[in-house]
């Protein structure tokens, strides 16, 4: 639960920061400077506890995503501090809480156009915060805003209420504050220097394996066509060089030629599953996943025993929404083995049916990223739309509560069984952010479905609200990681 709080400002604060004076900002971006406030410890059972929670690790990157202010984070042995302290003959012990004169001078000496002062403290099972938003030169706070954020302290439970109340408070600072700031793009990639041309070695090496080598390590991708083509034509039948020449055209953006190279390969070899699949996924890059799936049908006819190539099949079908196809090739696969249990993986995750949950972690890497990541955005929009569905209806002039509040528990359930489903993965170590930020989502849309489920049965419009703050949570999450996975897709 979170207030607003619309309370007179202390008149020692307004004249501090009507009065101080407004320096101008030589940076692009207006500064906002971060200070948390800290309470003096507590007696618990005859010990001095530490209620205070640092903020800074959760806030400053949610800021930062904005785009909008330069953001700072008052630290007493920051060099802008010492400086000051030191020209102004200030002990070092008045830096470690500043009195709120000294915080306002200190706010000048950043050339800050804003000063966030925050606290958050541990009380019982529960967070309970405020953040006051100043601006130099004004004579009251701009924004304040106070409240308690729900979560455990074990199992992760903190570690989510304070993600989950750093996202708000960027969230509302941004619509509430900046919504009329420009938003800065990220500055422009630093250019590629180009690769030094290297004089030819006035005698080449002894065969075209070693003058290979040495174009691939140098990354001369044209120059080590001529010998790669000479490797191949003095072993037609290696498919390691096969494919070797197909990522060279890969690398030079050349899809085409890639793809009759290998048409002639498997004119020689119509057996290597590996050809097959290269050809696949050639295809299924250009958007052409007809034809990947009937490339592969084929294939299959003449590999039925190639768990590989079936399992690529099934992953087209469900990109190409053709989940009852996918499952009844799934049927008429015989065995066990790790590619299996990934096509039944995904299958579940497809029909939303999220069980049952493979006894052993499934692998996730980049080449099963792309469905993967396709099935759980799908899944995490259908149940944020369906609770924008409830929510609707629930605003409907005759509403039929008891339906609503049987499908908010269904909807509850789905969610927690997605939450299990997205954790079976085992992500390799470039996936594991955005892994973690998915499985992030899930559990805010599953804090969103959990008030929306008190909503339809107290109908206390705080709830309401705080159901569709924690969707739009969910889906921010899902959409920065589907930039990130385009960022970086080639």
């Amino acid at each position: 639960m979170r207030r607003v709080v619309r309370r007179s400002v202390p008149l020692r604060w307004s004249l501090i920061l009507a009065f101080g004076g407004v320096v101008a900002n030589a940076s692009p971006q207006p500064i906002l400077l971060i200070y948390q406030e800290r309470v003096p410890f507590v007696a618990r059972d005859g010990q001095k506890v530490d209620t205070n929670v640092s903020l800074q690790p959760y806030l400053v990157p949610f800021l930062r995503e904005l785009r909008k202010v330069q953001v700072e984070w008052y630290t007493p042995d920051h060099p802008i501090a010492q400086q000051f302290a030191q020209q102004r003959r200030v002990p070092p012990e008045r830096l470690t809480q500043p009195a709120p004169e000294l915080l306002a001078q200190l706010a000048r000496a950043w050339r800050a156009t804003y000063l966030l002062r925050v606290r958050c403290l541990r009380a019982q099972n529960q967070l309970e915060y405020r953040a006051e938003l100043w601006q130099l030169g004004r004579r009251s706070a701009l924004w304040q805003a106070e409240g308690f954020q729900g979560g455990g302290t074990g199992n992760g439970g903190e570690e989510s209420s304070l993600q989950s109340l750093a996202r708000t408070l960027a969230m509302r600072l941004d619509n509430e504050v900046w919504q009329d700031l420009p938003t800065n793009l990220p500055p422009p990639p630093e250019p590629t220097p180009p690769v030094p041309v290297r004089p030819e070695p006035a005698t080449p090496p002894k065969d075209f394996a070693t003058l290979l080598q040495t174009y691939l390590k140098e990354g001369r991708w044209t120059e080590a066509l001529l010998p790669l083509r000479s490797l191949i034509h003095q072993n037609p039948t290696d498919v390691r060089l096969r494919l070797q020449l197909v990522q060279l055209y890969r690398n030079l953006n050349q899809r085409e030629s890639a793809l009759r190279e290998l048409d002639s390969a498997l004119q020689l070899a119509p057996q290597e599953s590996a050809l097959h699949l290269e050809r696949a996924k050639l295809l299924r890059e250009g958007g052409d996943l007809r034809s990947a799936i009937s490339a592969l049908q084929s294939a299959l006819q003449s590999n039925p025993d190639s768990d590989e190539l079936r399992s690529a099949l099934v992953e087209c079908l469900i990109e190409a929404g053709q989940i009852a196809e996918a499952e009844n090739e799934l049927r008429r696969w015989q065995g066990g083995s790790p590619p299996r249990s990934w096509a039944s993986y995904l299958l579940v995750g497809a029909t939303r049916r999220f069980e049952p949950l493979p006894a052993q972690p499934i692998t996730l890497n980049e080449e099963g990223m792309r469905v993967w990541f396709l099935v759980v955005s799908g899944a995490v929009t259908d149940l944020a739309s369906e609770l924008l569905e409830m929510r609707q209806q629930a605003r409907a002039d005759t509403p039929n509560w008891r339906d609503l509040q049987s499908r908010a528990e269904r909807h509850t359930l789905s969610i927690l069984r997605l939450g299990a489903w997205l954790e079976a993965v085992q992500p390799s170590e470039a996936l594991r952010q955005s892994v973690q930020r998915l499985r992030f989502s899930a559990q805010l849309l599953s804090q969103s479905s959990q008030q929306m489920a008190r909503y339809l049965l107290h109908r206390r419009s705080e709830d309401e609200e705080r159901a569709s703050l924690l969707r739009l949570e969910s889906l921010r999450e899902l959409e920065a990681v589907r930039n990130a996975l385009q960022a970086t897709t080639p």
